[in-house]
């Protein structure tokens, strides 16, 4: 028995004035069950997609990778920029006085660390590695090394944040991830790097928009964050940190030296805007920056800040809100965040010539190096005018300042409060900085509100985590000096 769909509706239609009708329907739906000849209705009940995997464009992945590497460091946690006290808030002084406890991870996990890690288990898997979608994103090897770095980096920001987290077990679909410990982490974190960097082929790369697929330069900054984070080992494991820096320092494939190779994030505008170009409006530079700034006659001054009468006039840092109004109201020409950062097409950068320049000055002075630490300081204060384009003609005369040269005692002081002001507005790697070690000699809030009144010194892990992972958040804040609190310490982090 064969019946197609126009005659069964016919047959409907002409049923439902017969008192009969819907019993000989029944039949007429019955018989079409029964029959032997489905495939007349073709596949119109098949659900295309149902039970398909989905591949992406691992390309179009590393892009969104790249573009979303910046919003942990400015949208959604500016708190370490206001620790390290380059900004103070011009409306809403709370976060400058330390309110903000505890911090949500998701926006590592769930975004740039989700694409990357997609773009690692589609070429690592065998049914998915030869797929069109991911073979457009370039050479295997090229795919998985990007993506190490990337991952790597993010890694180190988030552990630097709350000290031990999921590591070894995050990003695989386990609900209740072990908290590794710092430590641990970092020492994978070094063999990531090195790995990952000599894992590069000759082959293509695809949706690269930092280094446009030049491999060299991912190379060089590969070996870069290397150094970066070997010296924050200084106080904890200078044994590990000084063998990690020199064996960055003197890989064949270089470091970042120039200003074309930093690591930074560069946005074209419109529907891709700087994180900055709706956020920079609601702040201004803190008095403590500001007043750095204008006692070294520091030419970055009307490139950090909008100036007035020739200086930068610095909001008082961690007041309460009536006294911030009543700076405000008879200071309306305060320092602004610079136009160089507040566009919506404004480039931001991760990691700079200028901070390498000085990470390797300062490792020398720490006997890491036989290099010389006076011209590698001067050289990243020179990299640093450089990637705002100021002219380098009063350099000579910047660093024979007394409060500038270096003089033997205060060198370590000095080279990091250069770095202070080279890497603004990055204010994460300022802070780790700053807690590593102590410099610049930063005050709390006069007006903070935290417990201890002190400048914190990690964020609180997540609320849900008590509820979501107990075992395991239980034993991660057993380790922690301090507890789970703004005062407690990360591994590194040692007085």
């Amino acid at each position: 028995m064969t019946i197609s769909i126009l005659n069964f509706k016919f047959l409907y239609m002409r049923c439902l004035d017969k008192k009969s009708g819907f019993i000989l329907l029944s039949m007429i739906f019955w018989g079409i069950m029964g029959c032997s000849k489905m495939e007349d209705f073709g596949d119109r009940n098949v659900n295309p997609n149902y039970n398909v995997i989905l591949i992406p464009y691992t390309d179009a992945l590393l892009t969104s990778a790249q573009s979303t590497l910046i919003d942990g460091i400015t949208t959604h946690f500016p708190e370490a920029a206001l620790y390290s006290q380059y900004f103070m808030n011009n409306n809403y002084p709370e976060p400058s006085l330390y309110q903000t406890t505890n911090a949500n991870w998701g926006n590592y996990y769930a975004v740039s660390m989700e694409d990357v890690q997609k773009i690692i288990d589609l070429n690592t898997n065998a049914e998915t590695a030869k797929h069109p979608n991911v073979m457009r994103g370039g050479s295997t090897a090229n795919q998985l090394a990007i993506s190490r770095i990337i991952k790597t980096y993010l890694f180190s920001v988030l552990t630097d944040r709350w000290g031990d987290v999921p590591y070894f077990q995050a990003l695989t679909g386990n609900p209740n991830p072990v908290y590794d410990k710092q430590q641990d982490i970092y020492n994978d974190l070094f063999k990531e790097l090195k790995s990952a960097k000599n894992q590069f082929d000759g082959g293509a790369l695809k949706g690269d928009i930092i280094y446009n697929g030049n491999i060299s330069k991912w190379k060089r900054l590969s070996n870069s964050i290397r150094m970066v984070l070997a010296l924050r080992l200084s106080k904890i494991d200078a044994v590990k940190g000084r063998a990690e820096f020199a064996d960055a320092l003197n890989d064949a494939d270089g470091r970042i030296e120039a200003n074309a190779d930093n690591f930074s994030v560069v946005f074209p505008g419109s529907a891709y805007k700087n994180p900055y170009f709706t956020t920079a409006g609601e702040y201004g530079l803190s008095k403590t920056f500001a007043d750095v700034l204008n006692g070294y006659s520091d030419p970055r001054r009307g490139v950090y800040g909008t100036l007035n009468a020739g200086t930068s006039d610095g909001i008082p840092y961690g007041v309460r809100k009536s006294t911030l109004d009543n700076f405000i109201s008879t200071h309306p020409n305060y320092a602004k965040v610079g136009d160089a950062f507040r566009q919506e097409n404004s480039t931001i950068c991760l990691l700079n010539a200028a901070q390498v320049f000085l990470t390797r000055s300062e490792a020398a002075k720490l006997g890491w190096s036989n290099e010389n630490i006076a011209v590698l300081y001067q050289n990243g204060i020179q990299a640093s005018w450089q990637q705002y384009g100021l002219s380098t003609t009063g350099l000579n005369i910047y660093v024979s300042n007394p409060a500038v040269a270096l003089d033997g005692p205060n060198d370590v002081a000095k080279i990091n409060i250069q770095k202070w002001i080279a890497i603004y507005p990055n204010g994460m790697e300022a802070w780790s900085e700053w807690r590593r070690t102590g410099f610049p000699a930063l005050l709390p809030a006069p007006d903070a509100v935290n417990a201890s009144k002190k400048i914190p010194r990690r964020y609180a892990y997540p609320l849900a985590e008590p509820n979501l992972n107990a075992a395991n958040y239980s034993a991660a804040v057993s380790r922690l000096a301090g507890g789970d609190t703004h005062d407690g310490r990360v591994w590194w982090d040692k007085p």
